[in-house]
C-alpha cells in the first residue's frame, strides 16, 4: 500500500544538489529503485505515473520520457514474453534515433516470439487500465503539451508504449481486440506527422495490432476505415515507397506484409 507513495517520492529526487560523480550513482539508483517498484504494484504504481505525472506541467519532457520507460519496462518485465531488459534504453526528448532502435528491438522481439495461453501474465490485467489512462491523455492533451510541434517526439514514445501495452496484455487478456482497435486509431490519425520519429511509432503501433487482433477484427477495421476513405494498406504501400524517411519505408514494409498475409 506504500509502493505508490514510494514512487511519488522517488520521482522528486533531486540529486543535481550532489556532486557529479555522487548525481549519477543517485540517478541510477532512483531509476532502479522507481522500476523495481512498479513491478511490485504494477497496478497503483502504474496509473499513479500515468494520471499524476506523465501529463502533469511542470513535468520536465526528460522526466515524462522517464515514466513512459519504467511503464514499457514494468509491462515487459511482468507479462512472462520478454527477456530481462539488462540496461536502460528509454529514449530522450528529442532522441529520434534511440526511439527507431527501441521500435527495432520490439519489432525483433515480435517477429521470434509466440506467446502462448500457458505463459504466466501478471501484466495483463492492467493493461487496459494503463491503456485507457494514456488514451485519455492523447484524446484530451494539457495545452501546455505541442504535440503537433515541440512535443513530437514524446508522442512518438506514447504512441509506441501503447504499442507494448497492447503487445504485453497477450491473449490472457480476453479484450486484446479493443486495445488494438484503439491503436490503430491513434495510429492512422497521426500517419501523416512531419516528425519521422512519430510516423516509426505509427507504424509500430499497427503492427502490434496486427498482431493482437483476430482477422475478423482486421476485416472490419479494413472495411470501416475504407467506407471513411482511409485505405490502410494503400497508405503503407505508400509509405515503403514515398516516404523520405528511411526507417519509417522498413517498418511500413513489415506492417504490410503482416497485415496482408
Amino acid at each position: 500500500q506504500f509502493c505508490p507513495e514510494f514512487a511519488r517520492s522517488l520521482l522528486f529526487i533531486n540529486s543535481a544538489k550532489y556532486s557529479e560523480e555522487d548525481e549519477v550513482k543517485i540517478e541510477a539508483a532512483r531509476k532502479s529503485a522507481l522500476h523495481a517498484v512498479t513491478a511490485l504494484s504494477v497496478g497503483p504504481v502504474g496509473n499513479l505515473l500515468i494520471r499524476d505525472c506523465l501529463f502533469r506541467e511542470g513535468a520536465t519532457q526528460t522526466r515524462r520520457g522517464e515514466i513512459l520507460g519504467v511503464l514499457a519496462r514494468t509491462a515487459r518485465a511482468t507479462c512472462g514474453r520478454f527477456e530481462p531488459v539488462k540496461r536502460d534504453e528509454t529514449p530522450t526528448h528529442g532522441d529520434k534515433e534511440t526511439l527507431g532502435t527501441t521500435v527495432r528491438k520490439l519489432e525483433r522481439s515480435l517477429a521470434r516470439t509466440r506467446l502462448v495461453e500457458t505463459v504466466k501474465n501478471a501484466f495483463a490485467e492492467h493493461a487496459p487500465a494503463w491503456f485507457a489512462g494514456i488514451y485519455e491523455g492523447l484524446l484530451h492533451p494539457p495545452p501546455f503539451l505541442q504535440f503537433s510541434s515541440r512535443d513530437a517526439p514524446l508522442l512518438g514514445q506514447i504512441i509506441a508504449v501503447l504499442s507494448v501495452i497492447t503487445t504485453c496484455a497477450g491473449p490472457q487478456l480476453h479484450k486484446r481486440d479493443a486495445l488494438g482497435l484503439k491503436l490503430v486509431e491513434i495510429a492512422l490519425a497521426e500517419r501523416s506527422h512531419p516528425d519521422a520519429s512519430v510516423r516509426r511509432a505509427v507504424c509500430l503501433a499497427v503492427g502490434s495490432a496486427v498482431e493482437a487482433s483476430s482477422r475478423e477484427t482486421l476485416e472490419e477495421l479494413h472495411v470501416d476505415y475504407a467506407a471513411k476513405g482511409i485505405d490502410i494498406v494503400e497508405w503503407l504501400s505508400w509509405s515503403v515507397d514515398e516516404d523520405p524517411d528511411e526507417h519509417v519505408r522498413k517498418f511500413a514494409e513489415a506492417v504490410r506484409g503482416k497485415w496482408t498475409r
